[in-house]
């Protein structure tokens, strides 16, 4: 007679999220703690998955960056902000989603540092990922008004005020402080015939 093969149970094999096979960016998380979370539950159900695991561990380290500039600008340390955040772009610069966030938050703490052309050339490479983003646009207007580009700096306000149009409390009155100072250097400039600064003070 013939032989019967003996019954094996079948085994089953955890199942992997079904994004763990697609790029991190391709579609991108809504925000790094859903990331987090995912690459942590893709190693609890396999957690000899190497690449969840370099990813987990970049993602952390990018958030503690980030959390470091954070925690330095507030506390008016912009030189070390500066630093956190130009390391957290390092990690993965042609993330166009992250460096857009972090090219904003690099510029304001370069203008906090008076690094005004510094923080224009952060703010035009954010607008070269998002033409029409806002804080960019305000931050570039703002380091224009300290370099007294008025012009250029009415002209970021106004874009400004076309993406947010509701947003008359940020924009509108910068740019009619813009366009005043523009007045104000069309004519005879005696700040610079006395000697001294747009910021001076009677002491």
């Amino acid at each position: 007679p013939a032989r019967v093969a003996p019954h094996r149970p079948h085994r089953r094999t955890p199942s992997r999220p079904a994004a763990l096979s697609r790029p991190l960016r391709s579609p991108p998380f809504p925000s790094l703690r859903q990331a987090l979370k995912h690459f942590a539950e893709a190693l609890r159900l396999d957690p000899d998955h190497g690449e969840s695991r370099r990813m987990r561990a970049r993602l952390k380290e990018f958030e503690s960056l980030k959390k470091g500039g954070n925690d330095a600008f507030a506390s008016g340390r912009y030189a070390e902000a500066i630093e956190k955040y130009t390391a957290a772009m390092d990690l993965d610069p042609s993330n166009v989603d992250v460096c857009l966030t972090l090219y904003t938050n690099r510029a304001t703490a370069k203008f906090r540092a008076k690094d005004y052309p510094g923080a224009i050339a952060d703010c035009d490479a954010a607008l070269g990922i998002q033409p029409r983003h806002f804080k960019a646009l305000m931050r570039r207007a703002a380091c224009r008004m300290e370099t007294e580009e008025w012009q250029k700096a009415i002209d970021d306000y106004e874009s400004a005020k076309e993406v947010e149009p509701d947003n008359v409390n940020q924009a509108g009155p910068a740019l009619r402080q813009a366009k005043i100072e523009l007045k104000k250097s069309k004519r005879k400039d005696l700040y610079k015939v006395l000697g001294v600064t747009k910021h001076a003070t009677d002491h």
